[in-house]
């Protein structure tokens, strides 16, 4: 398939990575598509217990990932996590690339700054920092901080708006753009660059694939002008699964292959959902 054109870069994966087939399945349905970056999270966390990923069994198939050209990315809840993943990747191959993830839900600040202190240094990782769950710009900003207080460099660092709950009747975690726009700014500032803010409309919508492509078409353009300086989304992070209905984790909220292809074709037309 010849890759689509769009109006924002795009990283498409599914929410959790569950198998190699499924893995090597995303990947090559990225790569045909000019994906560069590949959501297969390898942990999961969970409100209750379920499927977790599968965890480091997942490492050595990010490797094969990350030789194709790609980089995979993963949510990580602790230091050795992340060792482990840029050790098995980076650590093995000088050209592979990896994207690793704070979540919403790692909000214990000597972690934060145990990850900042792994990542450090290293040019071929980025860590993208997820706001919280309740709404309040100076916490976002301050995982940020101390991230960077670990050591992770400003050139390293993604930020990634989620929403916040509760959920409403519509969506799973309804967004603060303007918000989200303002720590974009602040952060961009803070650090002398333009770091770019990915929206999440997997987790903003959830309930449905319909609600999912919804919301990223309305959102997608969301800008916000600063002292004369106006901010954008730069990126989406679009949960996408070879086979939905299968999918272990949030399957509701998971669009298929084809369906992210019609709503990527459709917000390069403009062509409201």
């Amino acid at each position: 398939m010849n890759s689509i054109e769009r109006p924002l870069q795009i990283i498409a994966g599914p929410c959790a990575a569950e198998s190699r087939e499924q893995m090597l399945a995303t990947a090559g349905a990225a790569r045909s598509r000019g994906i560069d970056t590949v959501r297969m999270s390898l942990w999961k966390p969970r409100t209750r217990p379920g499927f977790e990923g599968i965890g480091s069994r997942g490492i050595p198939i990010f490797l094969e990932i990350a030789a194709m050209g790609l980089r995979p990315a993963t949510e990580v809840l602790l230091p050795k996590q992340a060792e482990d993943v840029l050790n098995g990747t980076v650590g093995r191959d000088s050209n592979a690339r990896v994207l690793l993830w704070l979540g919403s839900r790692n909000q214990n600040h000597l972690i934060q700054r145990d990850i900042g202190s792994v990542v450090a240094n290293n040019p071929r990782v980025q860590l993208m920092i997820k706001n919280q769950v309740w709404k309040d710009k100076a916490h976002w900003e301050g995982v940020v901080e101390h991230v960077v207080a670990g050591g992770a460099s400003s050139d390293q660092l993604l930020l990634c708006h989620r929403g916040f709950g509760p959920p409403s009747k519509r969506l799973r975690n309804p967004p603060d753009m303007k918000l989200a726009l303002e720590v974009k700014d602040a952060v961009s500032k803070a650090h002398g660059r333009d770091v770019p803010l990915i929206l999440d409309p997997s987790h903003i919508a959830g309930k449905s694939p319909e609600n999912v492509m919804r919301i990223a078409f309305r959102l997608s353009g969301s800008q916000l002008t600063v002292d004369g300086k106006t901010r954008g989304i730069d990126c989406m992070l679009i949960e996408t699964h070879p086979n939905p209905e299968t999918a272990k984790t949030d399957k509701n909220q998971q669009l298929s292959w084809s369906q992210l292809d019609g709503l990527l074709q459709r917000m390069t037309r403009k062509e409201e959902i």
